[in-house]
């Protein structure tokens, strides 16, 4: 079987309308999602740790005024031991959860994800320009030598090596997590 040269534009075109940009626009919103998660989750672990010194500050504070200050105040503030005790109940029990946050970070696999697609969507990108510079190649008519075909077998050859290797990233991501249905 031979690819002449109006094989070989649709199948580029194809594979660049298609196939590539369905990838690009999938990668483009992975990578959105996991910068979302992976930002999301960093920034409330920042907020919880703000939170735990807020509240230990002011536990410290509603311990300590009523030693300071003189009646009647010390006496309205002594009336707040509860709340101290909360607070500082509170600032004691969430760095746990911070910590937590971290695990979650760290098994979620979101910023390595947020890389992967990123890298895929910039790979894919300069791909496909190549795909619509090999185009345009043919549409200039055939080669002197006669290698159009050649060259836009090679393109769709490389561009599915990238593919595969992409599948074969997603497949070991499975096999390391165990996904259940619904």
């Amino acid at each position: 079987m031979t690819l002449d040269v109006t094989a070989a534009r649709q199948a580029l075109e194809r594979a660049r309308a298609e196939w590539v940009q369905g990838q690009i626009r999938y990668h483009w919103n992975n990578a959105c999602q996991m910068h979302g998660l992976d930002d999301g989750l960093e920034r409330l672990a920042k907020i919880l740790l703000w939170v735990v010194l807020a509240f230990a500050g002011a536990a410290l504070l509603l311990e300590l005024l009523p030693h300071w200050l003189a009646e009647p105040w010390s006496g309205h503030l002594r009336r707040l031991y509860p709340f101290a005790v909360v607070l500082g109940a509170c600032a004691a029990a969430l760095p746990a959860f911070i910590a937590a946050l971290g695990g979650i970070m760290f098994q979620s696999e979101a910023r390595r994800l947020k890389i992967r697609s990123e890298a895929m969507y910039h790979g894919l990108v300069a791909r496909q320009k190549e795909l619509v510079k090999q185009v345009a190649a043919l549409e200039t008519g055939p080669s002197p030598l006669g290698g159009d075909g050649w060259k836009a077998a090679q393109h769709l050859r490389a561009l599915a090596r990238v593919m595969i290797e992409e599948t074969s990233d997603w497949k070991i991501l499975y096999q390391t997590h165990l996904i259940r249905a619904g």
